[in-house]
């Protein structure tokens, strides 16, 4: 990339990030988890925990899958509802064991380039979604939305591989952040399994939320991910979707 291009590409940020500052903006915030520091000894014994409390959370959304299947048939739409929250909730703690050991395996580096790259892609989102009401901002004191990288994964599979983010989604100052519970954005695709901020098509597709918003923990925890070319386009549909996220905000709707 030469000079102008970054040039420009800097001026872009900030011209995006001061108008719609100055409107109100839910400003954006996107920085990559401190990896914590162990031995060796330590990293291996703590990822094999972690790897078997994943098997362990694994087997039991699968033998639940199969007991209810049994009981209740297969379309889980047609479930009863205290049945489908059993699933649902497994599943989420499944997603949360997934986690835990991605992050045990995460390098440093890795979440910083990955943040770096989100930071790059949102700019360009709101541009050509013209979402003025967000903002990119370029320290933590100045979000409204702060987002955390904690971990990624890929899941090999037909066509393509699938690169997964694991995304903190922290809100600070919002209007009403647990109105969003319940709404379009969470449970549009409880049917199928996934756990919150979902829906049937969209930018929302590829989401799924590991952990919702309460007043005892205020934020989400959300997996986000499709079949895509590399971390690249990954990073970009991050910045998408967070993007979309702040904006609902910003609407109040």
């Amino acid at each position: 990339m030469n000079r102008v291009v970054v040039w420009l590409a800097i001026a872009l940020t900030h011209s995006l990030s001061v108008s719609a500052s100055e409107n109100d903006a839910v400003g954006i915030y996107v920085y990559g988890r401190t990896v914590e520091t162990l031995t060796k000894p330590e990293k291996q014994a703590r990822e094999k925990a972690l790897k078997d409390e994943r098997s362990r959370a694994e087997k039991e959304v699968a033998s639940l899958e199969k007991r209810f299947e049994k009981a209740h048939g297969k379309k889980s739409a047609e479930w009863p509802e205290d049945v489908k929250r059993e699933y649902r909730d497994a599943q989420a703690a499944s997603y949360l064991a997934v986690l835990e050991h991605h992050e045990v395996l995460a390098e440093q580096k890795e979440l910083t380039d990955t943040a770096e790259d989100i930071r790059e892609s949102i700019p360009k989102v709101i541009e050509r979604a013209k979402k003025t009401a967000v903002a990119l901002v370029e320290g933590l004191d100045e979000a409204s939305l702060r987002v955390e990288v904690l971990a990624r994964r890929t899941k090999s599979g037909m066509p393509a591989v699938t690169y997964w983010l694991f995304l903190k989604l922290t809100p600070v100052a919002w209007k009403d952040p647990g109105a969003l519970v319940g709404t379009a954005l969470e449970d549009a695709n409880v049917e199928e399994g996934y756990v919150g901020l979902t829906a049937l098509t969209g930018v929302w597709s590829g989401v799924t939320t590991l952990h919702r918003y309460t007043d005892a923990a205020p934020y989400w925890i959300v997996m986000v991910g499709q079949q895509l070319n590399g971390w690249g386009a990954a990073a970009y549909y991050a910045a998408e979707v967070l993007t979309e996220f702040a904006a609902v905000q910003a609407s109040g709707e």
